[in-house]
């Protein structure tokens, strides 16, 4: 269970998944940590929004987007998400 964002908002990935592709999770994974022993590791910085993106990408290898990247005349908050995820996944 990771606990993302000030509200802690719950999201279950499956956890050989997640740390395969995260060294930032399987690190925290460990049952030499607390998160690793409780199964729960809290990212408070982060945008539950970002993080649910981040998921996706896990599942399918992709991010689906109504928006088309060419157009600059867009819909800016789901470019800032998608930045905002590209970051997080960077992070992670």
């Amino acid at each position: 269970t990771i606990l993302v964002g000030p509200d802690e908002s719950q999201h279950t990935v499956h956890k050989d998944l997640l740390c395969q592709k995260s060294p930032y999770f399987s690190a925290a994974a460990n049952d030499c940590w607390k998160e690793g022993q409780e199964g729960r590791v809290p990212i408070p910085a982060d945008d539950p929004s970002a993080f649910v993106l981040y998921v996706q990408w896990l599942y399918r290898e992709r991010i689906f987007s109504s928006q088309d990247m060419t157009d600059t005349g867009g819909n800016r908050e789901e470019i800032d998400l998608l930045i905002e995820a590209f970051v997080l996944g960077e992070k992670l």
